[in-house]
């Protein structure tokens, strides 16, 4: 085994139990982006992903690790990087779009002017109007009936987004177990995520409410919290 093998194994979700999945997710947080970019290229190149689609998902990475998203979200890259790695593993095909979309995903919610240049030069219509669907209209998120359809609208383009979805989520809840946080954001995972991804993920669905569950009790809390004074 490589030590890029290696650090994939250290860095990227695996369905392991959830202390080893929290650890890793915290660790990771603290790893350079280039870094777990690399190894992220490296688990593609036994996918069918061509030479040039893997050279083109580097171009679209070092275009967006110029924008200065530090200044606000700390190493904000590493997120979309361990959801791309989730959701590649766990796609029976993946392709270039699934990948450039979840490097992708959330560009639009930074407020950056320069994304929609990314999305021009990078991503298909497809990947898109799945961000489209994907972004969130924050007024109105606290909102069930919003939520309902909204969780609606990503199930009826595919499974593959509604996984995704799950996954994006499943990544966000590894960190979770560090903050004190409103019963709204667990609900949504088990109110709506869960379900809708439940029929052809049951696998997933039941890892991420289990998860939901674990990360809010005080024992996980008291083994991951940092307590900022």
């Amino acid at each position: 085994m490589t030590e890029i093998e290696r650090n994939g194994k250290e860095f990227f979700f695996a369905f392991e139990n959830f202390d080893r999945e929290i650890s890793k997710k915290l660790v990771s947080q603290r790893v350079n982006a280039d870094q777990l970019m690399e190894i992220l290229v490296h688990e593609l190149r036994t996918t069918p992903l061509t030479p040039a689609e893997l050279q083109h998902l580097n171009s679209c990475y070092r275009h967006l690790s110029a924008f200065p998203f530090d200044n606000i979200y700390p190493n904000y890259l590493t997120h979309p990087i361990r959801v791309a790695a989730s959701f590649a593993r766990t796609l029976d095909a993946v392709t270039i779009d699934d990948i450039t979309l979840a490097l992708c995903h959330n560009i639009r919610e930074t407020g950056f002017a320069e994304t929609i240049d990314t999305e021009g030069r990078f991503l298909t219509a497809s990947v898109r109007n799945c961000i489209e669907t994907l972004t969130i209209d924050r007024a109105q998120e606290r909102d069930k009936a919003y939520l309902g359809e909204f969780y609606d609208r990503i199930a009826a383009v595919s499974e593959s987004l509604m996984l995704f979805k799950a996954l994006d989520k499943l990544d966000n809840m590894l960190s979770y177990v560090q903050d004190d946080l409103e019963s709204y954001h667990f609900g949504v995972v088990t109110e709506f995520v869960c379900p809708r991804v439940d029929e052809s993920y049951p696998e997933v669905a039941r890892y991420l409410r289990d998860l939901t569950h674990y990360v809010q009790t005080d024992s996980a809390k008291a083994r991951f919290r940092v307590i900022n004074e």
